[in-house]
């Protein structure tokens, strides 16, 4: 099947496309690609906040991130608590697209699982066998043979890999093995685990992995591979469900994505501070409370609003996101509010100071990762970029306190 891969933010040459084609892109996924008429019955698409994969009848559409997509896996690891320090980076920088890396990443986990060993626990279960085995149910032997059967329904327990953490597996594999890949061998790594883990049943949730209470001191180890599952089963518009899919797509929001990191980081920084995380609460910048805006971040001391941060993704030639933070400013009284970018090498930080008002707006960057390499230390690097921002608004407080 042929594929178009578009960079994040920009467009491809003029495409003919057929019915289908459009009827999808059109449809489903008209908040995920821009379709634009060109002229002679062709169309440009054109990617924006989304990237990902979206698998139409005719053609596959790869939407490749503006930043590494080792950087969004990172992101969204950080904010989900998917253990990531010890992943082989180098192996992984290799993959052009997203969906690539978190497919090889997870087929890998699985791999190693399996060769330690699929955790295995006893399942009870209820049958009629010709047989007694463990624990004869009266009640429902009579049920089930009206009184003239004499196979007993049993209740007994047996040793499986039938086990919600393996369901889990399974059902994350199977969505991964709808979608395609450049490099075949991810297809073969994702069929031979799912060769292996046939045993375990689907689960009656199959697009929400287990919760915690599954995980216990044997099976801890589950937890790195559970996450990324957690992260396939959040961002596939597949379903393991009734019903027909006329196009599985593997899709993340960007704009969502680095807000959350940017929240994540700032968060786990104020308690040092003494601050208290809100995001995104309701605020009115008029006295009447008849206007309302919305803050990505605001952190609190005391009760009162002490740190406004917007995290922006993209970068923008307009002035609007400086008439926000303005907004922000003004509405929550501070004298200083934040504009927080990813490190990419699009924004260079600044201060932007509002004539005859002495409001500033600080223009900033916090590190999400570019070569494989920057992975290694980032969970530090970027916890000290944080509390260096966190530590620049809250100078504004401490002055006017003073």
């Amino acid at each position: 099947m042929p594929t178009v891969s578009i960079r994040q933010y920009t467009a491809t040459d003029p495409l003919q496309l057929s019915g289908p084609m459009l009827r999808d892109l059109l449809g489903p996924h008209r908040r995920h690609i821009d379709v634009i008429p060109s002229g002679a019955g062709e169309h440009v698409l054109r990617a924006n906040r989304y990237v990902g994969v979206v698998r139409l009848p005719e053609l596959d559409v790869v939407m490749t991130p503006k930043v590494s997509p080792l950087a969004v896996l990172w992101m969204m690891g950080y904010v989900n608590g998917v253990a990531l320090r010890d992943i082989a980076w180098a192996g992984l920088a290799r993959e052009q697209g997203l969906l690539e890396v978190v497919a090889r990443l997870f087929a890998g986990q699985v791999r190693e699982l399996i060769h330690r060993g699929l955790y295995q626990e006893y399942v009870e279960r209820d049958e009629t066998l010709a047989f007694v085995r463990g624990r004869v149910l009266m009640l429902e032997t009579l049920r089930q043979g009206r009184g003239l059967s004499h196979r007993p329904t049993c209740r007994h327990a047996e040793m499986t890999t039938d086990t919600a953490v393996n369901q889990s597996l399974r059902n994350a594999t199977e969505i991964l093995m709808r979608l395609s890949y450049g490099a075949g061998d991810v297809t073969g790594a994702l069929d031979r685990n799912l060769r292996l883990l046939i045993e375990a049943g689907v689960s009656r949730t199959p697009n929400k992995p287990p919760p915690d209470e599954h995980l216990n001191r044997l099976n801890a180890h589950y937890h790195p591979a559970l996450g990324v599952a957690r992260l396939i089963m959040e961002h596939a518009t597949l379903r393991l469900e009734a019903g027909t899919v006329q196009s599985p797509a593997f899709l993340v929001n960007m704009d969502s994505v680095f807000q959350a990191y940017v929240g994540a980081l700032l968060r786990r920084q104020a308690e040092a501070l003494g601050l208290q995380f809100r995001s995104e609460p309701t605020v009115y910048l008029d006295t009447a409370r008849t206007v309302k805006i919305r803050p990505d971040i605001v952190l609190l001391r005391a009760g009162r609003a002490a740190i406004v941060a917007d995290a922006k993704y993209k970068l923008t030639t307009s002035e609007d996101n400086f008439y926000q933070a303005l907004a922000y400013a003004k509405a929550l009284d501070l004298r200083r509010v934040a504009l927080v970018y990813p490190d990419d090498g699009e924004v260079e930080p600044a201060i932007i100071r509002v004539r005859h008002d002495g409001t500033e707006v600080l223009v900033r960057t916090l590190p999400v990762g570019r070569g494989h390499r920057d992975f290694i230390d980032l969970d530090q690097r970027a916890a000290s970029a944080a509390l260096s921002l966190l530590t620049e608004l809250t100078e504004q407080v401490d002055v006017a306190a003073a």
